[in-house]
């Protein structure tokens, strides 16, 4: 019975010490991602891997968007440009269906860097 206390209670402490490790930075990025993914309902339209809250079918999938050579089939894939189309689409191609969702500069910085790093 001592035995079954122990093992109960050694369970609970590694249990207890594996909650309190911090997140590896890929989890917290795919969790930063997530939280402004969702707030400007970009998961309306795209699906990414990184984000599993997405179920978009009209825009194109962003899973991989860092290891491509351009976006919206016009830009150079740079960290600039990525972060321009987030915020102001219309302004880079006027006929995209991608709408202006009023992306802050702070979070499209954030969520640039973010993509452009699932290769």
């Amino acid at each position: 019975m001592t035995k079954i206390y122990i093992s109960i209670t050694l369970m609970s402490i590694l249990a207890f010490a594996y909650y309190l490790l911090p997140e590896s930075e890929s989890a917290k990025r795919s969790a930063k991602l997530r939280v402004r993914f969702t707030a400007y309902g970009c998961s309306s339209c795209h699906v990414i891997s990184e984000a599993q809250s997405s179920s978009g079918k009209v825009g194109p999938p962003l899973t991989g968007l860092g290891s491509r050579a351009y976006l919206a089939g016009r830009l150079p894939n740079t960290h600039e440009n990525l972060v321009r189309w987030i915020r102001f689409p219309q302004k880079v191609d006027p006929e995209t269906v991608m709408p202006n969702m009023n992306v802050t500069e702070s979070d499209a910085q954030e969520m640039a860097q973010i993509l452009n790093e699932f290769k």
